[in-house]
């Protein structure tokens, strides 16, 4: 059985990977990194499609010779087909939750696949708390670099 909710295309809208040329691999990578997340949810082009929008920061903070990138940033917009039978009140629960993530799960998937021959090897964005991130309203700001619709 399919879900109501499908991703139907994503669009990169900014990637940018910065290497860390202080980077010693003798040293204990040990997460010394400040991330930041931001969605959100653009008005229905069509009753059935919304849009999503997901923008990710990552920077290396204290010890630096740890951190074998300097920053990670990525936006990505997702376009996602809803069933039309689902009621609005479902849709307000399940859309941001559900969206996020499936974009966060392709945010990782390109930044691994974009690092696999940095110096420090591939790099796998860390798991966030999305339910936190969503309860902090922090999904009704504009996520930077993307288009407004």
């Amino acid at each position: 059985m399919l879900s109501p909710l499908q991703l139907k295309k994503v669009l990169i809208q900014k990637l940018s990977i910065e290497a860390n040329d202080k980077f010693d691999s003798n040293y204990k990578k040990d997460g010394q990194y400040s991330i930041e997340a931001s969605m959100r949810v653009g008005e229905p082009e069509q009753e059935s499609i919304i849009k999503v929008f997901l923008f990710i920061e990552n920077k290396a903070k204290h010890n630096k010779k740890a951190c074998e990138l300097k920053k990670v940033e990525i936006a990505l917009e997702g376009q996602f087909f809803v069933h039309p039978n689902i009621p609005r009140e479902l849709r307000q629960k399940i859309i941001p939750y559900n969206c996020v993530a499936m974009l966060f799960s392709t945010a990782r998937g390109i930044i691994l696949e974009a690092t696999g021959n940095f110096p420090g090897g591939s790099f796998v964005l860390p798991t966030l708390d999305f339910t936190q991130i969503l309860s902090e309203n922090k999904h009704d700001k504009n996520p930077p670099n993307c288009q407004k619709d």
